[in-house]
């Protein structure tokens, strides 16, 4: 997993990158996963491998940003490839679940995302990693809802103030001294 998901992604990007300087221009797009930014269960060695795409990526885009380069990531959802055949149905179903759309993304839809990022419309984007997902959004596990872990790193906030719409006028002389 690890040579082919992230030493691969770093062997291609060495191997097109001075070809790429010297012609001042260039865009790279490397294929991670939502896996790499949230982890998924019975799937450590590929969401590591994933995260590890991304900040590559990052990385990389901030190194040669300068220079005509774009350097972006995609980062799909559980899309309709040869991979879910390895996967066991719940696997599956803890992807597609987590997905507002219900159902896997296909192959064209992560297409038309690489079409733009390798696009020269795309020449100030660099950085970045795009989800493909369907709408799915890295959740929070649930006591982060219910209750603050450490009270003394969140304060209790103030009230906020409604804002005083009054003529600048009638402010002075409405004034209230304490």
């Amino acid at each position: 997993t690890v040579a082919v998901n992230l030493s691969g992604v770093f062997y291609c990007c060495r191997a097109v990158m001075s070809s790429m300087r010297e012609r001042g221009y260039g865009r790279v797009i490397n294929i991670a996963s939502i896996a790499g930014k949230e982890g998924n269960p019975r799937m450590v060695p590929y969401s590591a491998t994933k995260a590890g795409v991304i900040g590559l990526t990052k990385s990389l885009a901030k190194e040669v940003a300068t220079e005509g380069i774009c350097v972006n990531a995609v980062s799909p959802a559980v899309v309709q490839t040869a991979i879910l055949d390895t996967l066991t149905p719940e696997q599956i179903a803890y992807m597609t679940d987590r997905t507002p759309m219900r159902r896997t993304g296909k192959p064209k839809e992560i297409a038309a995302v690489v079409h733009f990022l390798a696009s020269p419309d795309c020449s100030f984007v660099t950085g970045q990693s795009y989800d493909a997902s369907g709408g799915r959004e890295p959740t929070k596990h649930p006591r982060d809802r219910s209750r603050r872990r450490n009270p003394d790193v969140h304060q209790k906030q103030q009230p906020v103030r409604p804002l005083n719409t009054q003529p600048p006028a009638q402010r002075t002389q409405n004034k209230v001294t304490r």
